[in-house]
């Protein structure tokens, strides 16, 4: 009999951190396939393994399992979706389409697709709870019945529920439920603390989370603490040198502290965001920026656009 030791791999991870094999395949599988999955007798879909180590917080190397055909080619479409929706392509329907019609889905690929019809929808003005409605669908795949009162001590979470979840709240803010929004992302914040997350999962996911909750706790007027939250995504970015949302929360960390009576500083702050983004080719959105700062502090700053 072949024994698949991916399994093994698993289990010991599983082990080391006291989890139970029900907490960690909740919504995932059954007991019973972790079970024979981690001694060797199953080999997971590439989708179902990646998923159970991210539970984890543990690293997966795609290279243990093999793909199929049709894993592979959903696999290029999710790539390419990323890629054409990154450089503002939204008329993505035909690779969604091609996604479904290759064969049937397994759950996490119908939880894929969801999210990705979704994703686009929100970015080509359909009806924001329409949009609502499809995310907690796709995150009811894995994680039924989900509530924003879920506790962060005994949930355990994949990098795509949780990139749900932050979605589910920015949908939250845009239909104008800001409350619910910021409890929400702050339970994220407090589950990403709580638990060991696989480094890069870690830094795809926290930013945009500490980066929404800077900015709405900002615009709700609760500077101080969005002062905290943007200093804490400058200190990530700045060790994990992450790039593209450093110069915005150096704005944060300046727009909070104009609101805390520290003027001086906080134009420091914005100015230096200013100079970076404009070092970065972002010289458009530093037109647009300068005249709000304006509006929204009094402030004149960045003297040199031409």
């Amino acid at each position: 009999m072949i024994i698949f030791p991916l399994g093994q791999i698993l289990k010991s991870i599983r082990k080391s951190k006291k989890r139970s094999q029900t907490e960690v395949s909740h919504g995932l599988c059954s007991t019973a396939s972790l079970s024979r999955i981690e001694s060797g007798q199953q080999l997971p879909s590439r989708k179902l393994a990646e998923a159970l180590f991210s539970r984890l917080g543990a690293w997966f190397d795609e290279r243990q399992i093999p793909m199929t055909s049709v894993e592979f080619r959903r696999w290029q479409i999710e790539r390419e979706f990323r890629r054409e929706f990154c450089q503002n392509n939204f008329l993505l329907d035909n690779l969604l389409d091609e996604y479904a019609l290759i064969s049937e889905m397994e759950p996490l690929e119908r939880q894929i697709h969801i999210f990705l019809s979704a994703i686009m929808k929100a970015e080509t003005g359909h009806d924001k709870k329409e949009i609502l409605e499809m995310f907690f669908e796709a995150i009811d795949i894995t994680q039924e019945n989900f509530t924003e009162d879920f506790d962060v001590e005994k949930n355990l979470f994949t990098k795509t529920e949780l990139i749900l979840i932050n979605n589910i709240a920015l949908e939250f803010y845009r239909c104008n439920e800001n409350d619910r929004a910021i409890k929400l992302l702050k339970k994220v914040m407090s589950y990403c603390e709580m638990n060991e997350i696989e480094k890069n999962e870690y830094n795809e996911t926290v930013p945009t989370v500490l980066f929404n909750l800077s900015n709405w706790l900002g615009l709700k007027g609760d500077f101080s603490e969005a002062y905290t939250f943007a200093l804490k995504g400058f200190e990530l970015c700045k060790n994990c040198h992450l790039l593209y949302y450093l110069p915005r929360f150096v704005f944060n960390i300046g727009y909070s502290l104009c609101k805390l009576g520290k003027k001086n500083e906080g134009e420091l702050h914005i100015n230096r965001s200013l100079e970076i983004m404009n070092a970065m080719g972002l010289e458009d959105e530093v037109k647009e920026i300068v005249p709000e700062v304006k509006k929204m502090l009094g402030i004149d700053v960045w003297n040199h656009i031409a």
